[in-house]
């Protein structure tokens, strides 16, 4: 029986993510992260005392879907992201796994949440069943530092991976504070929506071969990182 296991990479951005109260000192745009070299759809800064119930659940989850407009550095536009979201998963230091449409995701952190590696592994539960790898979905990452707050969405990304030689996707977001330093991550998040299988060609639910975890790594210490490298094994 083959297995296919997608393992992730990294590649650079940077985002200036300011220690100050101010919004105004806060300096962002859709590059800031990017996935497979492509910049977020956009942005939202928001000050720690405009969100000050970091429960995933019963305050940031509100929060997004109460607050849709985000902001397109490339065209100087505002924009509605849309409602619907829903909690995925958090690191606050604690591996957490959570399922959602018959898709296991589990975030880990090597050393913590304010450095090391994070890794998201996204498993299929049963490739015959959809949704299943590969497939789309839309995410918004929301990351809290200091005293602000950050989220980027990302509209219909595709985790896959490619026939032949290794594919790679990225996104990295790199915080530095005034100081020029690293300022520590309380906790990231991931909100997802619209999860929608690929079709393969041979009328959706996937073949025989049992896709292994699909892993997103998340680097900590103001560096983050999402990628995807394909590895082909036979059992």
């Amino acid at each position: 029986m083959k297995s296919i296991r997608w393992v992730t990479g990294v590649a650079g951005a940077m985002l200036v993510f300011a220690a100050a109260t101010s919004q105004a000192d806060v300096v962002l745009n859709n590059a800031d992260v990017t996935f497979n070299g492509l910049a977020s759809n956009g942005y939202l800064h928001v000050p720690g005392d405009e969100l000050g119930n970091q429960d995933p659940d019963k305050g940031i989850t509100p929060f997004v879907n109460n607050n849709t407009i985000y902001t397109n550095s490339e065209t100087s536009t505002t924009f509605d992201i849309g409602a619907e979201w829903e909690f995925l998963v958090r690191n606050d230091g604690k591996n957490n796994t959570e399922d959602y449409e018959g898709l296991t995701f589990t975030l880990s952190a090597e050393t913590g949440q304010k450095a090391g590696l994070w890794e998201l592994t996204v498993s299929d539960n049963d490739p015959n069943t959809l949704p299943s790898i590969p497939f789309t979905m839309d995410f918004l990452v929301h990351m809290h530092g200091g005293n602000s707050n950050a989220f980027y969405f990302f509209d219909d990304r595709k985790i896959e991976a490619e026939n032949g030689a290794d594919g790679t996707s990225t996104f990295e977001i790199k915080f530095k504070n005034n100081g020029g330093n690293n300022p520590g991550l309380s906790n990231f998040d991931i909100f997802v929506r619209d999860v929608r299988s690929v079709e393969d060609g041979n009328g959706g639910g996937g073949s025989s071969e049992v896709p292994e975890p699909a892993s997103i790594l998340l680097l900590g210490a103001g560096l983050l990182g999402l990628g995807l490298i394909r590895r082909r094994k036979l059992i």
